[in-house]
């Protein structure tokens, strides 16, 4: 998780050539924050077959398999983040019912306290919202992701998607409202600045 907050994906991306599919395959949590990491590097062949191979490992889990868990909380995650990285490969191809859908379906199925998962599949459904038109719905879905990664201590990832927010008021014509939405991302950096440097415990 702090390697995610940290924004260090490049390092959980090593790991995967680094550690047998075997290993994997037994460990759902590491095997979705391969899927993150990837996804982060805009590496998307193959994306849906892992996210299929972790709901199978679940599945099999449920029915008794044996599968390695160090963290119970992080797996509770993993069904919303399946989702939600569904909601993510449907933005990439360019259809935004499915984002829409498969983020609905992250919210619902991420524990309440999976700020991370909801404020992400928030962010997925306001693009969606976005390109097809519904400023204000996407506007709504913004808002309430950075309102979820400030609660996740995610500041970095606050601070990209207030761009965004305020990008969505000047399209509406909102200019004063972007110039606030930019005050404040500046107010948090010179709040944070040991978080934003990597250096956040």
């Amino acid at each position: 998780p702090a390697l995610r907050r940290d924004r260090q994906e490049a390092t959980i991306r090593g790991w995967i050539d680094d550690i047998p599919d075997e290993v994997v395959r037994r460990r759902p949590v590491l095997a979705i924050g391969f899927v993150g990491a990837l996804m982060a590097g805009n590496e998307f062949d193959g994306i849906a077959q892992r996210l299929q191979d972790v709901e199978r490992m679940l599945d099999a889990s449920a029915g008794g398999a044996d599968i390695v868990v160090v963290d119970p909380n992080e797996l509770a995650r993993v069904p919303g983040a399946i989702a939600m990285f569904r909601a993510a490969l449907a933005l990439v191809a360019g259809e935004p019912a499915e984002t829409i859908r498969f983020a609905d379906q992250a919210g619902r199925r991420a524990p309440s306290d999976d700020h991370l998962t909801k404020a992400a599949a928030s962010a997925l459904a306001g693009l969606a919202r976005w390109a097809i038109g519904d400023l204000d719905a996407a506007h709504r879905g913004y808002s309430a992701a950075v309102d979820g990664l400030r609660r996740a201590d995610h500041i970095s990832d606050v601070l990209g998607c207030s761009i965004t927010l305020a990008d969505l008021r000047i399209t509406q014509g909102r200019l004063s409202d972007a110039q606030r939405t930019y005050e404040d991302a500046l107010r948090l950096a010179s709040e944070e600045p040991d978080t934003l440097r990597g250096t956040a415990d």
